[in-house]
C-alpha cells in the first residue's frame, strides 16, 4: 500500500468574498475539512474529498475549483507536446458538440485525441475479469475520486472492497501508454467533469493536466470561441459501445449487463449526498459486524446526477432529462455503429466488440493500489471524551440534555454534538450557534431589563426625595408667608386705629 502523502487542494476559497455563513459547511459530507473559526471559513485540504459541493452552495462566489486549465493552453502555446482524453460528460455538457470539441483542440495543436468512453470498457472487462478470477464477494466502483479520497480517509476498512482496477481515466492513459508508442513522450490532458481527478492523476501518475469542463466553457466565453466553427473529428481510438454511459447514474452497471446478464439485480446503484455518504457508513458497519454484503457490485458516484453534473461541470440549471437526453443519444448512435441492438447477429457483433477490447486489454496492468489515509484524520481530529464534551456544552450555554439534542442544523453540522466536536478541534466557536446567540441575546436582554429597571427605581426614589423636599420647601414658604400676610394684617389694623 502506497505511504501516506499530502493532497493538493482542490477547492481555493476567496476570503474576500466568504462571510462565513456556514453554507458551505451545511452541504460538506465530511464537515471537519472546514475551519469556520473565524471570521471566515477556511479548508483543511487534507481532509476535503474535493466533491465541489460547496462550490455550488456559495452564493457569494467565494469558493472555486483548482485545475490546471490556464497551464494546459499556456504549455501549449510554448509548443509542449500535449494529446487529451475526453471523459463521457462531453456530450451533456457541450450539448452532443463532442466531436467539434476535438476539431477545436486538434487545430491548436493537440495531436491525437482518445475517448475515455472507449477506456470505460476495457474498465468494465478488468471487473468482469476480476470477478471471474478472484470470486469477489463484494466490489465498490472506484470510477469516482471524491468517495475513493472519502473511503481511504474516512472508512479506511472499505478499501480491500474498492475495485483493484482503475478508473476509465486511467485505463485509457495506461492504453495510450501501452498500444500506442508514437505518443508515449507526450504529455495528457483530461477533459474531465470533475476537480476531484487531480488527486486521482497524482496517486495513480497518469495526466499532467486536470482541464474540467467548466473551465473550458468558461476560456470559450472569455476568448469569443464557438464550436460551430469548428469540424467534426472523430477519436484516435476505437469507438465505444454503451460505456458511453459511464457518466450516467448506473452506466457501469448497463455496461456490465453486457458481460453478465442478469448482473443489475446483484448491483445496488447509488449516488447522490447523503445517500451514498450514509450508504458507505452503513456498508461498513455492517462488515465489521461480519454481515454477509446483499450485493456483488456496488456501482456508486458521489454526484447525485453523475458524472453530467459533476462539480466541475456546465449548465447546472440545464435539465436533467435534458443532459442525459445527450448521452443516451450518443449510446444510441453507437449501438448503432457496433449493430449491437436486437436481432440475430447481435451476438455476432458483440463478438466482434469484445474482440476489439480484447486487443487492448491485458491482466493486470490496468490494476491499482490504494492508500490507507485514516491516519490523517486522527492527526488533525480528535474525539472528545464525555466529560470534555459537557464542558464545551456547558461553554455553548447547553447544560440540558434537551438543548444538547436541538439539531437544527443552523451552524452547518448534522448535529449539536457533531458542532462541539469541531469546536473541541478548534475549527468553530459557540458564536457560530443559533440557540447560544439566541440564549446570549435574551440573557442581556433581561440583563439590561434588569439594569434599566434598577436605574428607574434610583431615579423615581431620587425624584421622590427632591419632590419631598421641596414639598416641604415649598409648606415652609407657604407657612411663612400666612405668616408675614397675618403680621401686615395686623399691622395695617393697627395704622388704621392710629389714623382714626
Amino acid at each position: 500500500m502506497p505511504q501516506v502523502q499530502n493532497i493538493k487542494p482542490v477547492i481555493y476559497v476567496d476570503e474576500s468574498k466568504c462571510c462565513n455563513c456556514h453554507r458551505c459547511i451545511s452541504v460538506c459530507p465530511v464537515k471537519f475539512c472546514n475551519d469556520g473559526s473565524s471570521g471566515t471559513v477556511k479548508i483543511n485540504p487534507q481532509l476535503c474529498i474535493g466533491c465541489g459541493a460547496c462550490i455550488e452552495a456559495c452564493i457569494h462566489g467565494a469558493r472555486h475549483g483548482i485545475d490546471d486549465t490556464q497551464q494546459f493552453f499556456d504549455d501549449l502555446k510554448k509548443g509542449e507536446k500535449i494529446i487529451a482524453i475526453v471523459a463521457p460528460a462531453i456530450a451533456a455538457n457541450f450539448k452532443g458538440r463532442d466531436l467539434e470539441i476535438n476539431g477545436y483542440l486538434k487545430s491548436i495543436g493537440v495531436k491525437a485525441v482518445f475517448d475515455v468512453s472507449f477506456g470505460a470498457e476495457l474498465t468494465t472487462q478488468s471487473y468482469v475479469e476480476d470477478f471471474k478470477r478472484n470470486n469477489v464477494p463484494l466490489m465498490i466502483s472506484q470510477p469516482c475520486p471524491a468517495l475513493i479520497t472519502f473511503i481511504e480517509t474516512y472508512h479506511p476498512n472499505l478499501i480491500p472492497y474498492l475495485a483493484k482496477s482503475d478508473s476509465p481515466m486511467a485505463h485509457t492513459v495506461i492504453m495510450i501508454r501501452r498500444f500506442y508508442p508514437q505518443w508515449k513522450d507526450y504529455k495528457i490532458a483530461a477533459i474531465s467533469p470533475c476537480f476531484a481527478k487531480r488527486r486521482e492523476f497524482d496517486e495513480n501518475a497518469t495526466c499532467d493536466y486536470n482541464v474540467t469542463m467548466k473551465n473550458l466553457e468558461k476560456y470559450f466565453e472569455d476568448n469569443g470561441i464557438s464550436l460551430t466553427s469548428y469540424p467534426k473529428v472523430e477519436y484516435d481510438n476505437p469507438p465505444a459501445e454503451r460505456a458511453v454511459l459511464y457518466s450516467t447514474p448506473g452506466g457501469l452497471m448497463r455496461t456490465a449487463e453486457r458481460y453478465v446478464p442478469g448482473i443489475s439485480e446483484q448491483t445496488l446503484k447509488i449516488e447522490g449526498n447523503p445517500e451514498v455518504i450514509e450508504y458507505l457508513d452503513h456498508l461498513d458497519k455492517c462488515l465489521q459486524r461480519g454481515e454477509k454484503p446483499p450485493y456483488m457490485l456496488v456501482d456508486c458516484l458521489y454526484c447525485g446526477k453523475g458524472c453530467n453534473q459533476g462539480g466541475g461541470t456546465t449548465h447546472h440549471d440545464m435539465a436533467l432529462e435534458e443532459k442525459e437526453s445527450f448521452v443516451e443519444k450518443r449510446a444510441k448512435e453507437r449501438k448503432a455503429q457496433w449493430k449491437t441492438g436486437d436481432g440475430i447477429s447481435r451476438k455476432l457483433k458483440i463478438r466482434k466488440l469484445n474482440k476489439v477490447i480484447d486487443k487492448f486489454w491485458e491482466p493486470k496492468i490496468y490494476e491499482r493500489e490504494y492508500t490507507n489515509r485514516g491516519s490523517i484524520y486522527s492527526q488533525y481530529i480528535k474525539e472528545p471524551s464525555e466529560t470534555q464534551m459537557q464542558e464545551i456544552f456547558h461553554k455553548m450555554g447547553k447544560d440540558d440534555e434537551q438543548k444538547q439534542r436541538i439539531n437544527c442544523r443552523a451552524c452547518g453540522y448534522d448535529s449539536c454534538r457533531q458542532m462541539a466536536t469541531a469546536i473541541f478541534n478548534g475549527l468553530n466557536n459557540p458564536q457560530n450557534c443559533h440557540f447560544y446567540v439566541h440564549d446570549r441575546a435574551m440573557s442581556l436582554k433581561d440583563e439590561f431589563k434588569v439594569e434599566l429597571s434598577g436605574s428607574i427605581q434610583k431615579v423615581t426614589g431620587e425624584s421622590v426625595k427632591i419632590l419631598r423636599t421641596t414639598e416641604d420647601d415649598m409648606n415652609a414658604l407657604v407657612s411663612h408667608t400666612d405668616n408675614m400676610a397675618h403680621s401686615v394684617g395686623e399691622s395695617s389694623t393697627a395704622v388704621e386705629q392710629m389714623i382714626g
